[in-house]
C-alpha cells in the first residue's frame, strides 16, 4: 500500500563499499517496498545521486527525516534542528578518539568532535535508532538524558554475497593450505596487533596455514599498518601473514568460503557486519568479548575474554 509520507535519508557520504552506505541503500529499498516515497541525499561519495541540499525541496513537515550519523557534519545541523517533521537519528559507531591519537591526530579530532556534537543533534531528535543496543547505550551515555530508542541491525549484503561467483584462481590458491582471516578497515581499534601475535605464536608451535588481513588502511592510517608490519620484522613466520588491501566482492566470498576461521580482535565495534557475512556462508567466528560483539554473535560465535586474549586466541588457532 502506497503511503503519502516521504522519507528523506541524509548521509554525509554515500559509498558503494562501506557499512553506512550499504545500510542506507538497504533501508531505502525496504521502505520503498513498504510503500514509502524514499530518496537518499548525500554530501558526497561516488554513489551519490542527489545532493543533500535538495532534501529541502523534497520533505515537508508531514514527512520523516532519517539522518545517518557517523561523523560530525557541520553543514546540516541548522537544517536538522529546524526541520518540523519527525526526525530519526540512525547512529553508527564512532570510535573513541584515544585509539587514533598516536597514529593520526586529525582522525582522532574528527572522532572526538563527532562524539561531542552528537548530543546537540539528540536534543532535536524524536527517535534514536542504533545498529545495536550497545550503540544506543553509548549514545545515551554521551547525551546524558533519556530519549526514545529502538534497535535495527544494519542492512547488509549477505544475500548478494551468497549469489556472488567465486574467484576461481584465488580459490585454487587458497585451497592449498589452511587459512585464517580478519575483515575490516586496518585501524587501531580493531586489535590487529593481538591477532598477529597470537597467530605467529601458534605458527611457532606448529600451526599450518596463513593469516590474511583483508581491508585497506587508507593513507591517513598508513603509519598504523607499517606498525603492524614492524611486529613481524625478523619473525621466521612473517611470510605467512598477508595484507590484502581492498578486494572485490567475489574475492571476499572466496576468502570466506576457503578459510577456517574469521577472527575479530576489536576493542570497539558498533555491530561488525563481517561476522554476519561469514556466518551466512558457514564460516565460524571467534571474537574478543568487547563492545557490541557479544550482541552481534549471540550464540553463533565464540567469544574470548579480553584478559589474556593473545594466549587464548593462540590456543583457539591450535584447536
Amino acid at each position: 500500500m502506497k503511503s503519502d509520507t516521504k522519507v528523506g535519508i541524509l548521509i554525509p557520504r554515500l559509498h558503494l563499499d562501506d557499512a553506512a552506505g550499504n545500510d542506507a541503500r538497504g533501508m531505502m529499498a525496504s521502505l520503498r517496498n513498504a510503500g514509502y516515497n524514499v530518496e537518499i541525499f548525500a554530501g558526497g561519495g561516488e554513489a551519490m545521486h542527489r545532493r543533500w541540499k535538495e532534501i529541502t525541496g523534497f520533505l515537508t513537515e508531514k514527512d520523516i527525516l532519517l539522518y545517518h550519523y557517523a561523523i560530525a557534519w557541520d553543514d546540516v545541523f541548522e537544517f536538522y534542528k529546524c526541520f518540523k517533521g519527525k526526525k530519526i537519528l540512525r547512529f553508527h559507531n564512532i570510535t573513541p578518539p584515544e585509539y587514533f591519537e598516536h597514529w593520526n591526530r586529525d582522525v582522532a579530532g574528527a572522532c572526538r568532535k563527532g562524539r561531542m556534537v552528537l548530543s546537540e543533534y539528540l536534543r532535536f531528535t524524536d527517535l534514536l535508532m542504533g545498529v545495536s543496543h550497545y550503540n544506543n547505550e553509548e549514545a545515551l551515555s554521551l547525551y546524558g538524558e533519556k530519549l526514545n530508542t529502538c534497535v535495527v541491525p544494519p542492512f547488509h549484503r549477505s544475500e548478494e554475497l551468497q549469489n556472488q561467483p567465486f574467484d576461481k584462481r584465488l580459490l585454487k590458491n587458497l585451497l592449498k593450505n589452511r587459512n585464517f582471516i580478519t575483515v575490516g578497515r586496518i585501524a587501531p581499534n580493531k586489535g590487529y596487533e593481538d591477532v598477529i601475535r597470537a597467530f605467529l605464536f601458534a605458527k611457532s608451535k606448529g600451526l599450518p596455514g596463513n593469516l590474511y588481513l583483508i581491508g585497506g588502511a587508507g593513507q591517513e592510517l598508513f603509519s598504523y599498518q607499517r606498525h603492524l608490519q614492524s611486529i613481524m620484522n625478523n619473525d621466521h613466520y612473517a611470510q605467512s601473514v598477508t595484507f590484502t588491501g581492498k578486494i572485490n566482492f567475489s574475492q571476499l566470498k572466496t576468502y570466506y568460503i576457503a578459510s577456517d576461521l574469521l577472527l575479530c580482535g576489536s576493542h570497539h565495534e558498533g555491530f561488525y557486519v563481517p561476522a554476519v557475512e561469514a556466518m551466512s556462508l558457514g564460516l565460524p567466528v571467534i571474537a574478543r568479548k568487547a563492545a557490541a560483539l557479544p550482541e552481534t554473535l549471540g550464540e553463533y560465535g565464540s567469544l574470548i575474554e579480553p584478559v589474556n586474549f593473545v594466549e587464548q586466541l593462540s590456543t583457539s588457532f591450535m584447536n
